[in-house]
């Protein structure tokens, strides 16, 4: 006799699954169209620019990560509206502290430049990025405000209704970016239609999420579990981002803003399927067997199996066929400023 919670979490699994992946997907069309879109508006220079400002900016985001999504998924307590207040100022706090990060390095470029400290013409010598770095790290204080209806839709693997809200955030975002680019031709068009981005951002999920509303309330005991679960998280993500990050944090004093955005380019449509497969293990992986480690332990092992294997086999696919076909693809969906985008994309295939 089958279990009913069994079937009934399976269940749940294809659907969340299946609008986590269908929300995904369409999500990477929309930013393989802009991207599309606005190459053609803008130089070369600006995409160098900007990899090294999102490298930089990750870097202070996982530096500080205290893994909060994931406790809310996993932990026992993680629906308790305490535990959820108590994680929501700790976001808060991260927010500041990552734009206090970002407006210190802006001061040690602006330093290091006077001091010509940089090698000339590498895109951390270009004048224009300590402001750039301070103005957009915004996005990430306006983050930290975020509800924690997010997580807790994932840990439920309510993901119908939160896959939506992404398609609208990012509709919107790129929406404002491309008009801002067609009018005003810089790098700002960017940085301004993410903080744009960021703040409708916050809007929507917290007026459209079901869910509790978040208060500053503090609960000592769940910061302790926090804290605890999140030393964890933050050693892993200092390892991940060096690891997936230190190319373009290397090239960015080696190479110029051009070369960069040629690499940024290959970078982008490598991450496509990259952070496809990260994100639907995110939303429906890790909640799914959090669930059967809280309520079935004994199957853990197994359910962890039956979602590698389909991720593993899918992923050696694209693999292949990007490092065969990169060069055409890249020809195919840009113009010639971009071809030598082509043999970087093979390479990091």
């Amino acid at each position: 006799m089958s279990d009913p919670s069994h079937s009934s979490l399976k269940a749940r699994i294809y659907h969340a699954g299946s609008w986590a992946a269908g929300g995904l997907l369409l999500g990477h069309c929309l930013r393989l169209g802009g991207n599309l879109i606005l190459t053609r508006l803008l130089a070369p220079e600006i995409f160098g620019i900007m990899a090294i400002l999102y490298v930089l900016i990750s870097g202070f985001a996982l530096f500080s990560d205290m893994g909060l999504v994931q406790n809310i998924i996993q932990s026992p307590r993680g629906n308790e509206t305490n535990f959820l207040n108590t994680a929501w100022i700790l976001q808060i706090c991260r927010g500041a502290l990552i734009w206090l990060g970002a407006a210190t390095l802006s001061i040690v470029l602006l330093i290091f430049n006077d001091w010509d400290w940089l090698k000339p013409e590498s895109v951390y010598a270009d004048p224009a990025l300590p402001l750039i770095i301070a103005i957009y790290a915004t996005t990430k204080l306006i983050d930290g405000f975020q509800t924690t209806k997010v997580a807790l839709a994932r840990r439920e693997l309510a993901l119908a209704r939160l896959a939506k809200l992404d398609l609208l955030v990012q509709v919107v975002t790129l929406g404002v970016i491309i008009l801002w680019a067609i009018f005003f031709p810089s790098i700002w068009a960017l940085v301004g239609g993410s903080i744009v981005g960021a703040a409708f951002s916050l809007f929507v999920y917290h007026a459209l999420l079901p869910g509790p509303s978040n208060h500053f309330t503090w609960d000592s005991v769940a910061f302790t579990e926090i804290i605890g679960f999140g030393k964890w998280v933050f050693v892993s993500s200092i390892l991940g981002y060096l690891v997936l990050n230190g190319d373009r944090l290397l090239l960015g004093g080696l190479i110029t803003s051009h070369q960069m955005g040629l690499y940024s380019i290959a970078y982008l449509l490598v991450s496509f399927p990259q952070s496809t497969l990260t994100q639907l293990a995110a939303r429906v992986a890790l909640p799914a067997l959090s669930e059967v480690a809280r309520t079935q332990p004994e199957r853990l092992k197994a359910a962890y199996y039956r979602f590698r294997l389909p991720f593993d086999a899918l992923t050696l696919f694209i693999s292949g066929f990007l490092l065969i076909c990169g060069t055409s693809i890249i020809k195919f969906l840009y113009d010639a400023r971009y071809y030598d985008s082509g043999p970087i994309l093979q390479i990091l295939t």
